[in-house]
């Protein structure tokens, strides 16, 4: 098993136990013990990129995965590069939704990474039209 998670980088800590006699704990020693975080190895796969990293996440970690997706937390981290998105864009992989996908400018030598933000992103409403007007 891995000692420290990819994302969160919880690791193992040392923690005294508690004696029941506080006040005379030197003379009642109770030790020391290390606590260790849950761990478990996940292959994660980003459909954006497609491409699968096998990782050892907390479980912590894996709520924050299922909660704002793959792509986002692993690309927050630095675990997907700028290299990963290049690829991608060459083998032409989109994302099923493209909104998380950030845009890329792919020309014969170099590809461009344009990031959006939450902010820059619109949703635009549709605006009903009359095309047919009853007349009587």
């Amino acid at each position: 098993m891995a000692k420290k998670c990819d994302i969160t980088n919880k690791q193992s800590v040392v923690g005294g136990s508690y004696s029941n006699r506080v006040r005379a704990t030197q003379f009642n020693p109770t030790g020391k013990r290390r606590r260790y975080p849950n761990i478990q190895k996940k292959r994660i796969f980003v459909p954006e990129i497609g491409k699968t990293f096998s990782l050892d996440l907390s479980t912590s970690a894996l709520r924050e995965i299922n909660k704002n997706g793959a792509f986002k937390v692993l690309k927050k981290v630095g675990i997907i590069k700028d290299k990963h998105i290049k690829y991608a864009a060459k083998k032409g992989i989109t994302a099923e939704n493209p909104a998380q996908m950030p845009e890329v400018a792919v020309t014969e030598d170099t590809v461009d990474i344009k990031e959006t933000t939450d902010a820059e992103e619109t949703t635009q409403e549709e605006t009903p039209t009359t095309s047919e007007t009853d007349s009587e």
